[in-house]
């Protein structure tokens, strides 16, 4: 138990991932199992555990690009500092929740494209005109919205407006 245990502590992630594969290999090597065990449903919880954890960590990555694109396009935004306030809370969340198992399954194309569509819906809700320009390609690697470092007003800077 020693290895699964430290896998738990250190990257639920992947030991969702691994105990689902342990179920469902038992279920197709076992059958003096009882019938009413049901393996492969519960590797399916297990596994949708998992899953669950990377669609949070997914989620704030999002979040936190919706809030760059939008003070790239509005640069002089009353609500910029408020976008900033929740970017800090978004990623100490997301430093708390992604593990090393999670990192390589960050689409960070996925997540720049749909958070472009958020970040322009979003301006329009608050009546600022969304300028064009925005790439629907990610400018950055996923590693920099995920580095301990990382910095809002940085990042806004190096992306630079987008009219």
């Amino acid at each position: 138990m020693g290895m699964e245990h430290k896998t738990y502590e250190a990257d639920l992630f992947v030991w969702c991932q691994q105990q689902a594969d342990g179920l469902r290999a038992l279920s197709r090597s076992r059958r003096d199992l009882p019938d009413d065990l049901d393996l492969e449903h519960i590797a399916e919880e297990i596994e949708d555990m998992g899953r669950s954890e990377l669609r949070e960590a997914t989620s704030l990555v999002r979040q936190i690009c919706v809030r760059v694109i939008m003070a790239m396009s509005a640069p002089e935004a009353p609500d910029r500092a408020r976008w900033r306030s929740e970017v800090v809370s978004w990623h100490n969340l997301l430093l708390d929740t992604i593990t090393p198992g999670m990192i390589d399954r960050i689409d960070i194309g996925v997540i720049w494209r749909r958070a472009v569509s958020e970040a322009k819906a979003a301006l329009i809700e608050i009546n600022v005109a969304p300028q064009a320009g925005v790439s629907f390609q990610a400018p950055l690697p996923a590693d920099h919205f995920l580095d301990e470092d990382f910095d809002y007003d940085a990042t806004v800077a190096r992306l630079g407006p987008t009219a």
